[in-house]
């Protein structure tokens, strides 16, 4: 068996490093075959260097759909990182970290790892002996590995302060973000700041200010070629549109977040997308496809330990249960919102 893994190491490592010129964000779209190779690859090799960037690669296949085995590999890769002291890659680790535990609701370890990255990634100590730079930087260039990688810092801090609903400190690091995205030319990483500044803005009640940005979030993920999340930014948009009570545009935007969600296999952004088809159809008073979508979402987020996204949920089903006069139906699903709720605050 040893010498088997030792053959398929050999075999699987050419394409590995083949696959590599990928860069920072390769992640967008991993085939079924790639991820099997990766598998593969971590259980076969012993080199520390090829099984942290593995690490990486699963970490983030894994990091909209699967947040414990996201975090194993992420931790992994830190862990790797530090004994190999390759600081660019333990402030990547910590960033990618950072939104993980943001999204589980963990506030605490999250702001943890993204100032521990945060370190790392300004000083520019960093851009020195950096393992695989082409990586971080399709020219090999350190600064610019460094600042890639600074630039996705800064967003995380912004989506860990909308997570707490601090709008002044979200607005100045998507800020701090886009300044530097738009110095490397970095149009992923502005298709990520005008989203979420869109978010924010949409928070705020200022929903034409908000839909610009969004609109422009959009573009940019399409000119760079990256659809990962651009469900994350049609969700809002749909919302938006039914607020105001434009059904038909709040479903077209609801239905192009679930299909790209599906075709970019990012199922955190499908369940938001089944969320707000939920509350689409209960304004419709269309309950039964309403619970239908609703339940499909809570049933994703409890999976994937996504407290954020649970809570709305909860709260749709809650309020169709309201609609249809169930009030003690009504009453558990929203004491069961309370409680996602307060141990978020909490």
């Amino acid at each position: 068996m040893k010498f088997y893994l030792q053959i398929l190491f050999f075999l699987l490592l050419p394409c590995w490093l083949s696959a590599q010129t990928g860069t920072f964000y390769d992640y967008h779209y991993y085939s079924q075959q790639r991820v099997d190779s990766l598998q593969l690859l971590f259980n076969s090799t012993r080199n520390d260097t090829v099984k942290m960037a593995v690490s990486r690669d699963l970490g983030l296949y894994y990091g909209e759909s699967n947040s414990d085995s996201a975090f194993y590999f992420q931790s992994l890769e830190l862990k790797i990182a530090e004994k190999l002291n390759q600081r660019i890659w333990m402030a990547d680790a910590n960033e990618i970290l950072g939104y993980n535990e943001t999204k589980r609701g963990n506030y605490p370890s999250a702001l943890k790892h993204l100032l521990e990255a945060v370190k790392l990634a300004e000083d520019v100590e960093t851009e020195e002996n950096i393992w695989r730079v082409t990586k971080f930087s399709e020219d090999g260039n350190p600064q610019r590995a460094r600042l890639t990688s600074l630039a996705n810092i800064y967003n995380e801090f912004g989506l860990l302060y909308q997570a707490i609903a601090n709008m002044e400190k979200q607005i100045e690091y998507f800020n701090k973000s886009m300044s530097i995205g738009k110095k490397i030319n970095d149009q992923i990483v502005l298709s990520y700041n005008y989203g979420n500044l869109g978010v924010a803005y949409m928070n705020e009640g200022k929903a034409d200010t908000a839909l610009k940005f969004l609109y422009q979030s959009v573009d940019y993920a399409n000119s760079a070629g990256f659809k990962k999340f651009i469900g994350t930014n049609t969700f809002p948009m749909g919302n938006i549109y039914l607020g105001r009570q434009e059904y038909d545009s709040a479903k077209k935007y609801f239905q192009y977040t679930v299909n790209t969600s599906l075709e970019t296999d990012n199922t955190s952004s499908l369940a938001y997308g089944y969320v707000g088809f939920a509350n689409l159809y209960e304004k419709l008073n269309q309950f039964d496809s309403g619970f239908h979508f609703a339940r499909k979402a809570l049933e994703i987020f409890t999976n994937i330990v996504e407290p954020a996204g649970k809570l709305l949920a909860l709260q749709a089903i809650t309020s169709l249960f309201k609609k249809r006069s169930q009030i003690d139906s009504a009453f558990y699903y929203q004491q069961l919102a309370i409680n996602v709720k307060d141990s978020l605050t909490n």
